[in-house]
C-alpha cells in the first residue's frame, strides 16, 4: 500500500492527477507487474475515484473464509487503514 501511495504521489506530480495501478505500471512508477496487476501474496489491490485530487486504494485477501484476515485501505492522504475481516475504508483504525 505505502509503494502504491509513493506511486501516485509521482504519477501526479508528473501528470497532474491521480493514476490507475495499470497507468502506475505503465509509467514505472511500479515495479512489480504482480502488484500493478491487481493480485500479489494472496492480495487482490484495487485504486478507484483517481481524479487529480485523490484516490483510494484497497488490499483485500482472495478469500477470508472466517472473516479474520486484514483488509487494508490507503487514500491521498497517505493515511494507511486497517480493518478486520471487512473491507477497509476512509473511517477505519489507522494504522499504527
Amino acid at each position: 500500500m505505502r509503494a502504491i501511495h509513493s506511486a501516485q504521489s509521482s504519477y501526479r506530480s508528473a501528470e497532474g492527477r491521480y493514476g490507475s495501478l495499470l497507468e502506475l505500471g505503465n509509467a514505472k512508477y511500479i515495479g512489480d507487474p504482480s502488484l500493478s496487476s491487481g493480485r500479489k501474496s494472496d492480495y487482490t489491490f484495487i485504486v478507484t475515484n483517481e481524479t487529480a485530487l485523490s484516490y483510494e486504494a484497497n488490499a483485500d485477501p482472495l478469500v477470508d473464509p472466517q472473516n479474520a484476515y486484514q483488509h487494508y485501505f490507503i487514500d491521498g492522504s497517505g493515511v494507511m487503514r486497517i480493518e478486520v475481516g471487512a473491507a477497509a475504508t476512509v473511517a477505519s483504525n489507522p494504522l499504527q
